[in-house]
């Protein structure tokens, strides 16, 4: 080692010695350069010379590097060739450079393949006499599906063709619209833009027919390929009844204890849910159900709302909304489902700041966290506010819970504000069944529990007492009401309910003397009280609630003060701004019918009720159209026999009659002539009146025969009557005064609707059935066909009351199917010719024109509403006899 190392050490002197005895020489340096250069070319020409040898080795690698190549891209090609970026499932659509390249690639080496495949067996049919239909057996190719855009078409120069046909757009009538909005505003956002958008029609009914479902996918993939669900992924709904679980999700998020009162309800009536609970599923199979993500935002209960329901939950204020939203908070808990509850609008913020295409535009409902939401009409507003541009997305999976509901009239902003009706309403709610309440058909009925606690060994031992139990829990409801009560007092002994505020100051109470006040009561200690009193008083507000319900579960009678006129948006505060033309209490039938009978006219009024009057009237008669046939019967109708009654005697008499306009209401020169003529005879028959003058007052004489109906008969008395007969026979003759008269009381009655399971069972079937992001034309799914019934009313008759004088309840879900000039004939129109209207009216028959009338906008169709020109043609479903809400059939 030594002595090598020493060798190396002399080579390297001795080198550096010659270095600087060249350097020495003259040109010595540039010598040394050309040699070093010299012996460079000589060393790559050696490595040349070398690897000529190995040129075959360098083939064959060459050969495998390719061959694995094309088996790569194959691989890519047939991984990626049906899918590619963002939404769009299925076909080839060129937004994916590395996926369609890939595509790309395969097409060329399967063309090659293609080649050699002929080359081949053009060598082998030379060799071996094979005939062209053997050579087609071995290029056996798959055919692509006809109309879908493959590698090879786009090699050729094909471009993508998206052209609705007429079929598309009558199934998908909203398709032609939203691809005119596109067209204008897909630069608006850049979330379009990320989705493929980049201009063109096909660009544009790619993305809504994939991404917000409002024009069909199979306009440009042609042939649409179910890809089925992955069984594992789905999560299914149990029955959940521990208590517990459910206060750990309602907590409050302040310290405004907004959710005390639902807690405390949701508690003491936990029992009789978990027990109703059990009992459905005995009758009704309630497996493979799918959990769903439910958002419950409770507006009312917000600080921003300034309603103040939390703070005056326990001081008297109004607790019909919290006891509905207890019942649905219960309820939705119960049937498995995922809860996530909120109240304050900072609350709502938080959940949406997480999902970032919350505020986006684009309608892509996959991102969401949640499959259903419950709020109201503030929670609407607030969460339309913090969601801006992305409410669009969020608008079919909401479920509005309000008192009055909305009517279609108002749903189309453009059309509410032609006919000077606009309130703040939100424009384009897409079901009117989201609204869940019961006063109007057009919106699903949610309801609530009417709470029981006295069992029966109870009751029995409650004594019903001469006794009425106002309505009315705050002292201001009782203001101006004091000769209304002088009146009861006189028959029974009063009681209430109301909450005393002690700590009030100079404040001046206005509850009688003579009222026994128990204040608040809990539950069970109200319910006696029920229970012992004949009458449940209104004082006229609250309109409603659950408390009249719970009265007649008790066996109390219900009596609230008739509204003269009737209140409603156009008169009371309280109603303003909601979009419902309801009225409160609604009496025109009664005004119309007495001022057309001619033997009362207006004798029945009071001299400042005359005006009213009148102004109803001529509203009505303003409606009816002036025609050139009059309602005139061919045959007079049969005479009656003249019968004395003095039962009117207290009506002024026909030659004072009160004819005279006080307040110079310009009434038309029919009702001048009518109100001209004396009152006839109570002994005549006011139809032979009509038939006599029914060419001089054609229109009131249309009116007269709609409002002059059958007169009620007396049957419901005489049953009254039989009743009695039957309990007080001669084998019972010794019953005691009391107990006669206890038999003959009103029974207490509580609807199925309207308990536990009854809710249970009717939130259940919503939850499973009803689905508003379905924007496609098609048949209602539910209720199903086998349930409805198409019925063609009278002039002048609503679909409300068509279907109701069938013993059937009108579903606006169908109306869709019947929007066609075809179901009106097949139904008994006899229209020659057919016109789209917009309006809450159609379709419908006009009698007058013979014309079939369609609907144009199907955000207004609606089940109220009557024309005496028209002749509606209605959907009508049946419906379980203790669950109006839900037809035969549709629980499970």
């Amino acid at each position: 080692m030594a002595k090598n190392h020493g060798t190396k050490v002399g080579k390297r002197i001795m080198a550096i010695t010659i270095w600087r005895l060249c350097g020495r020489a003259p040109n010595s340096r540039q010598l040394l350069v050309t040699a070093c250069f010299l012996f460079l070319f000589w060393c790559l020409s050696l490595y040349r010379v070398t690897t000529i040898n190995q040129s075959r080795e360098s083939d064959l690698l060459k050969a495998e590097i390719i061959r694995l190549s094309e088996n790569y891209v194959r691989a890519l090609a047939r991984e990626n060739s049906d899918i590619v970026d963002g939404p769009y499932a299925g076909r080839f659509t060129a937004y994916d450079l590395k996926k369609t390249i890939a595509v790309l690639l395969e097409s060329m080496l399967d063309r090659i393949d293609h080649l050699e495949a002929k080359v081949n067996i053009t060598k082998l049919g030379g060799l071996f006499g094979l005939s062209s239909n053997s050579s087609q057996h071995l290029n056996n190719n798959v055919n692509p599906a006809k109309g879908i855009i493959n590698a090879e078409d786009v090699i050729n120069g094909v471009t993508e063709e998206c052209a609705l046909t007429a079929e598309d757009k009558q199934l998908f009538p909203n398709c032609e619209g939203k691809v005119m909005w596109m067209r204008q505003m897909w630069k608006s956002d850049p979330c379009y833009g990320a989705y493929g958008v980049d201009g063109s029609e096909c660009s544009f009914v790619m993305y809504l027919s994939e991404v917000e479902g409002w024009c069909p996918k199979k306009a440009w993939r042609g042939k649409v390929q179910i890809i089925p669900e992955d069984t594992k992924l789905i999560r299914y709904a149990n029955i959940s009844t521990d208590i517990e679980e459910l206060m750990k999700v309602l907590v409050d998020p302040n310290e405004r204890q907004g959710y005390a009162w639902i807690r405390m309800r949701i508690r003491r009536m936990w029992p009789r849910f978990s027990k109703a609970m059990k009992s459905l599923q005995l009758k009704q199979d309630m497996n493979g159900r799918r959990k769903k993500k439910i958002l419950v935002h409770l507006g009312l209960l917000s600080k921003q709302s300034g309603w103040k329901f939390a703070e005056s939950q326990f001081k008297g204020g109004p607790l019909g909304e919290l006891v509905q939203w207890s019942d649905l908070v219960a309820t939705l808990f119960l049937l498995g489902h995922q809860l996530t509850i909120t109240s304050e609008a900072e609350q709502l913020a938080g959940i949406l700041n997480k999902l970032p295409a919350a505020n986006s535009p684009c309608q892509s409902r996959k991102e969401l966290p949640v499959d259903i939401i419950y709020t109201d009409i503030v929670g609407l507003r607030q969460f339309k506010k913090h969601v801006k541009g992305g409410y669009g997305k969020f608008s079919c999976l909401l479920r509005i819970v309000d008192s009055f509901g909305t009517e279609p009239a108002y749903n189309l902003r453009s059309w509410a504000k032609a006919h000077k009706i606009l309130t703040t309403w939100e424009d384009k709610i897409y079901s009117l069944s989201n609204f869940l309440l019961s006063h109007s058909p057009d919106n699903s009925f949610m309801g609530f529990v009417v709470e029981q606690h006295l069992n029966d060994t109870n009751v029995v031992k409650i004594e019903r007492r001469n006794q009425a139990l106002v309505y009315g829990k705050n002292e201001y409801m009782w203001e101006g009401k004091a000769a209304y009560l002088e009146v009861i007092k006189s028959l029974v002994e009063i009681h209430g309910t109301v909450y005393i505020d002690t700590e009030a100051k100079n404040k001046t109470h206005t509850i009688p003397s003579y009222v026994n006040n128990h204040g608040l009561l809990n539950g069970e200690d109200l319910h006696t009280l029920l229970r012992q009193s004949k009458i449940f008083i209104g004082l006229g507000f609250p309109y409603e609630g659950p408390a009249p319900l719970e009265a007649i579960a008790n066996g109390a009678v219900f009596i609230n003060p008739k509204f003269n006129p009737p209140h409603s948006s156009k008169n009371t505060k309280f109603f303003k701004g909601k979009p419902t033309e309801r009225k409160f209490v609604e009496d025109e039938a009664y005004i119309l019918a007495s001022f057309l009978d001619p033997r009362f006219k207006t004798r029945w009024c009071e001299t400042e009720q005359i005006d009213q009057c009148l102004a109803v009237v001529k509203d009505k008669l303003s409606q009816v159209p002036t025609s050139s046939e009059p309602p005139c019967d061919q045959n007079s109708p049969p005479c009656k026999r003249a019968k004395n009654d003095d039962l009117f005697s207290f009506m002024p008499a026909p030659s004072v009659e009160r004819k005279r306009n006080p307040s110079g209401i310009s009434v038309s020169s029919e009702m001048d002539d009518y109100l001209s003529d004396n009152c006839i005879d109570m002994s005549k028959d006011p139809l032979l009146y009509w038939h006599s003058n029914c060419q001089r007052l054609p229109r009131l004489a249309k009116l007269a025969v709609q409002y002059l109906a059958i007169p009620a008969t007396s049957a419901p008395v005489e049953r009254l009557f039989s009743t009695a007969g039957k309990t007080f026979r001669p084998e019972r003759c010794r019953l005691a005064d009391g107990t006669f008269e206890k038999l003959m009381m009103f029974n207490p009655y509580m609807p199925y609707e309207y308990t536990e399971e009854g809710m249970l069972q009717r939130m259940n079937a919503y939850i499973e059935h009803q689905n508003f992001c379905q924007f496609q034309k098609q048949p209602a799914k539910w209720p199903p066909n086998s349930a409805v019934k198409f019925i063609l009313g009278g002039k002048g008759v609503s679909c409300k009351d068509a279907c109701w004088a069938k013993n059937l309840i009108c579903d606006p879900s169908h109306f869709r199917d019947i929007n066609s000039k075809e179901l009106l004939l097949e139904n008994g129109a006899t229209c020659a010719q057919s016109k789209e209207i917009t309006g809450i009216l159609y379709p419908s028959f006009n009698t007058v024109t013979n014309e079939c009338e369609i609907q144009k906008e199907e955000f207004l169709f609606s089940c109220v509403g009557e024309h005496l020109e028209l002749q509606r043609l209605c959907p009508c479903r049946n419906y379980i006899k203790v669950q109006t809400a839900l037809c035969q059939g549709c629980e499970v």
